[in-house]
């Protein structure tokens, strides 16, 4: 038969690891207690003003933890609620989208597919700038209107087929 120790015993022992000023507030303590928290204060307990109980437990050690203190489950966001705050986000900034080491390298690549492969091009970096803002600005107005095709098919998911359809309706039109 197994003989567990009853609380005053497991209060002694404890008492004795601990130092004095932990021990006469681990000794007031069982293994699982709830309580409201103690205040000092100059307003008259209301119930508006009355504390809020806490539960506290042990660990292993003997360290107490508050239940609030426990990490919490981290809150899922609604579908759709980050694409908005993204969105919001890029609307008010001014910075460019894509980086422009990446589409430097993008340039001289598709430069050097249309010319010799010999001839070396130098850019200034006002002249890849204008070129990307132009680029962003395409894009941006392309998926914009192939949005709108996606809307008017009934659809939320954007598609190749609406970026064609765009893409048709525009070169009709004369733009492009």
């Amino acid at each position: 038969m197994v003989r567990t120790k009853k609380t005053s015993e497991l209060k002694q022992s404890r008492s004795s690891s601990l130092p004095n000023t932990l021990s006469a507030s681990v000794s007031r303590l069982t293994a699982t207690t709830t309580s409201p928290i103690k205040r000092r204060t100059n307003v008259s307990r209301t119930p508006a003003h009355a504390p809020k109980k806490v539960t506290r437990s042990f660990t292993a050690t003997g360290d107490v933890i508050n239940a609030r203190s426990v990490a919490r489950k981290k809150r899922r966001l609604h579908p759709g609620t980050k694409a908005l705050r993204e969105i919001r986000y890029f609307q008010s900034t001014h910075h460019m989208l894509i980086r422009r080491a990446p589409f430097a390298r993008l340039v001289r690549e598709i430069l050097l597919a249309f010319s010799s492969k010999y001839r070396i091009f130098r850019f200034q970096s006002n002249a890849l700038l204008a070129l990307q803002e132009a680029t962003e600005a395409f894009i941006v107005r392309l998926m914009e209107d192939g949005n709108t095709a996606t809307i008017h098919a009934g659809r939320v998911t954007l598609m190749p087929k609406d970026l064609e359809l765009v893409r048709r309706l525009r070169a009709s039109c004369g733009e492009m």
